[in-house]
């Protein structure tokens, strides 16, 4: 189980699986890792990249919300939970559906989110 080191309003963690996973931190190394685990064209790469750059030279907002203590480098940018893509909620793992159920997904919702790719 993750360790929370916050007030977690769901009062509940489930453990992470993954397929693939990307390092902690954004780098042009983690960039074309997530273009390579999506299998995307060379020009989806290069775009990503160049999205890269512009995103490094961006300031932070001085307006809004205090996003200071956001701290880039430790977050994790891709994650895949499993190799397959279910098309209807039957099919989803017991653990997606249970997460959906913790968290108040209402089932209209189940249905639609499961047949779309169910983000997990």
């Amino acid at each position: 189980m993750p360790n929370l080191d916050f007030d977690y309003k769901y009062g509940f963690a489930m453990p992470e699986t993954s397929v693939a996973k990307t390092k902690r931190g954004l780098n042009k190394k983690v960039v074309r890792e997530i273009s390579a685990y999506k299998k995307e064209a060379r020009w989806m790469c290069d775009f990503r990249l160049n999205s890269y750059d512009f995103f490094k030279k961006m300031k932070m907002p001085q307006w809004g919300a205090d996003i200071s203590a956001i701290n880039f480098d430790d977050m994790i940018y891709f994650l895949r939970a499993t190799d397959k893509r279910e098309r209807s909620w039957d099919d989803l793992p017991k653990e997606i559906k249970e997460t959906y159920d913790k968290i108040g997904v209402p089932e209209h919702e189940k249905k639609w989110l499961a047949g779309v790719s169910a983000q997990y």
